[in-house]
């Protein structure tokens, strides 16, 4: 994985990149290549053997990876830019029963309230 993860690297460089590569590159780095393949593989398990056909798609399948590894990033960044903040937010929002999405939702929204600048997403930039 890491050696794919070189090559796609070499190829953005090669071509000078386009719009939400460039933008989005420095997140994927920044995220350990083993997170990447956890996400990969979980959400292609849960897709695939999903009982909606719908979800088996290679379309859902991808788009449902790229949503958790921009979701990963985006926690990494926040937790980089006010490590005190985001231990607080974690503390009182990771363990409770609420969905993976809330969870993000809920932190973004109060580290935007806190004047932390908002990771540049890539449904903004779509």
């Amino acid at each position: 994985m890491n050696e794919r993860k070189q090559e796609r690297i070499n190829t953005i460089k090669k071509f000078n990149g386009t719009g939400n590569q460039v933008a989005l590159m420095p997140y994927l780095l920044a995220l350990d290549t083993e997170s990447q393949a956890v996400i990969a593989a979980k959400l292609t398990f849960d897709k695939v053997f999903s009982p909606r056909k719908k979800n088996q798609l290679v379309i859902s399948v991808t788009e449902s990876i790229g949503s958790a590894i921009e979701a990963e990033c985006q926690m990494q960044y926040y937790e980089r830019l006010a490590p005190p903040l985001f231990a607080v937010l974690k503390e009182n929002y990771w363990h409770q029963a609420k969905g993976t999405e809330y969870k993000r939702k809920s932190m973004q929204t109060i580290m935007n309230k806190h004047d932390i600048i908002p990771m540049e997403t890539l449904d903004k930039r779509i």
